[in-house]
Parts: structure tokens; sequence; C-alpha cells
């Protein structure tokens, strides 16, 4: 028998063609106190004007919210007409990813990246906040407090040396995360709750740092991301229930039972231990193989070079 886990789908999920959270992200300035953008810089500026026309994309029956990119990309200002004009709705941010943003945010405003975002919006359960890497114990705390999400990016915080988020400390307190791909180096739920855990190791200096005494280390992280993906969404997904999209991956058992069939898919089998995967009740992949895999690796060899810059 096949495990069936529920997933959160998204909008960088490739097989997430409807029913899906879109949050464009918004870019109105270049670093905290609005230095001149490069040219390369410039096709990814918005103005209110350009950035509510974005807002009005149709998403079929889907959710649409905001992403404004980071406190560095918008000013305060900015910041607070899209939190207020789109109040409720899923809410993006990175924010506090690396040390130089820290000691950038002080040197403008006298504040942390998170404690200056909490003081100038109303954060709540509609948020969710990219990284949050360096966070320290004050902000950890601001941030369950308003039941906000933190958004993981493990491989890439790993991938860029950005540092580790302090999630023992964060949970204790009833903090939720998510986790998710940034930079895309690597596509794989498994490896980035493993990154995650193995982090939290290396740093700690013992073994199952986020496990429980009643669940493996691999359910606790499952469900950790399920249910903090599915907020940070907005949608109704990341659980078997009534009501809830038909979101599904099919795991290959391997002759396990019960959690060990999540421990093997997060610390050894990886992505090989995907069998199936539905999006509301869809069948994309099957048998370890998207179904449109053909098709999209012959449009992206059509891709021009420069166009892919």
């Amino acid at each position: 028998m096949s495990l069936i886990v529920t997933t959160t789908a998204t909008a960088t999920d490739p097989c997430a063609e409807s029913d899906i959270a879109f949050n464009p992200a918004a870019t109105l300035q270049v670093g905290f106190l609005g230095k001149e953008p490069a040219a390369s810089q410039r096709r990814f500026l918005n103005t209110r004007d350009s950035y509510a026309r974005l807002m009005e994309t149709k998403v079929p029956g889907g959710a649409i919210g905001i992403a404004p990119h980071s406190l560095r990309a918008v000013t305060l200002d900015d910041l607070k007409w899209a939190a207020d004009t789109w109040r409720g709705k899923p809410s993006h941010i990175h924010v506090s990813e690396q040390l130089r943003e820290v000691e950038e945010c002080l040197a403008a405003h006298n504040k942390r990246p998170i404690d200056l975002l909490i003081d100038t919006v109303a954060i709540d359960e509609h948020w969710c906040l990219v990284h949050a890497t360096h966070a320290d114990a004050k902000e950890l705390a601001r941030i369950a407090n308003a039941k906000a999400v933190a958004g993981l990016c493990p491989i890439t915080e790993a991938n860029l040396g950005d540092g580790l988020f302090d999630a023992p400390s964060f949970l204790a307190q009833g903090g939720r995360f998510g986790v998710g791909s940034d930079s895309n180096v690597r596509i794989s739920v498994a490896d980035e709750l493993r990154t995650l855990e193995y982090g939290q190791r290396l740093i700690h200096r013992r073994r199952n740092v986020l496990g429980g005494p009643a669940q493996s280390t691999g359910r606790r992280l499952v469900e950790f991301a399920l249910t903090g993906g599915a907020q940070a969404v907005g949608r109704p997904v990341g659980a078997l229930a009534p009501g809830k999209r038909a979101d599904l991956v099919v795991l290959q058992p391997d002759g396990l039972h019960d959690d060990r069939v999540l421990d093997a898919w997060l610390f050894s089998a990886d992505n090989s231990a995907i069998k199936s995967v539905y999006c509301g009740g869809v069948p994309v992949v099957q048998n370890g193989r998207h179904v449109a895999r053909d098709a999209i690796a012959t449009r992206f060899q059509r891709v021009p070079v420069d166009a892919a810059r």
C-alpha cells in the first residue's frame, strides 16, 4: 500500500495550474533609502498604479495576495498602502534574510527588519515572513504572537550561506512555519525539510531536534510544513478532510510502514520515493514522471538563451 500525503499548491508549484495562490511581487524602490536602480533592475520596478493593475489578475478558482518583495524594495508608506488596500489577503515578504540586511535596516531606521515590519503594518495570520533567518529572540516571539507563518527556504539559505533560522525556539513559542524554494536551485520538499532538520542538528549538536516524543521527526516536520503552508497560501489545502482540495502525493513504501515511510522519504529516498502527484484530483505525476515532462522539456529547449536570462 502506498502512503498518501497532502500537499500545498502555490504559484511556484509546477503542477498547480488552477485554484492556486498568486502573489505578485512588489518592487517600488532599491535599497532601504531608495538608491538609484541599476539599468538591469528597472524592469522590476512598479508604481502603485502598475502594481494595482497586477493585483487585478484573475486567478481561476484561486486566491490573489500581495508580496512586497522586502523592506528594502518598498517604502514604508507603500508597504502600508499595500497592506491596507488588500488587508486579509495572503501577504508574503522577504525579511531578515541576511546579516547585511539587518545592518542596513538598523542604519536606516534604527530598528531590526522584523521589528520595523511589525511596527509598520498589522502583521497577522495572513502574513508569511519569508526566511526570517536572523530574527532575534524578541522578533521570534513577535512573529509567533502575531500567528504569522515563517516561510523557510532551507536549501536556498544554505546555498547562499545566509544562516540558520532558530526553529526550536520559534516552535516552543507556538510558531508556525512552511517551506518553499526561493532560488529554485533545487525543487524538493524532502530536501527542504531534511536541510532544516540537519541544520538544527549541526548548530545544536543533538539529534532529532524538531521531532517529538509521540511522533517521528519526519511526521512532525511534514505536519508542520502542511499546516503552515496551507495558512500561508490561504487555500483549503494541507489535509485529507471534507472541503479540502485534493492535492496528494503518493509515496512508495518499499516495505516500510507508518511514520517510517515519511522518515525514509525525508532522510534517504528524496524525490525517488514519489510515485504519483495529484493536483485538485488530477494526476500530474505518474510512476515518478510528470505527465507533461517531454512537452515541457521541448519547450524549454526552444527558449532563446537571451530570453532565459
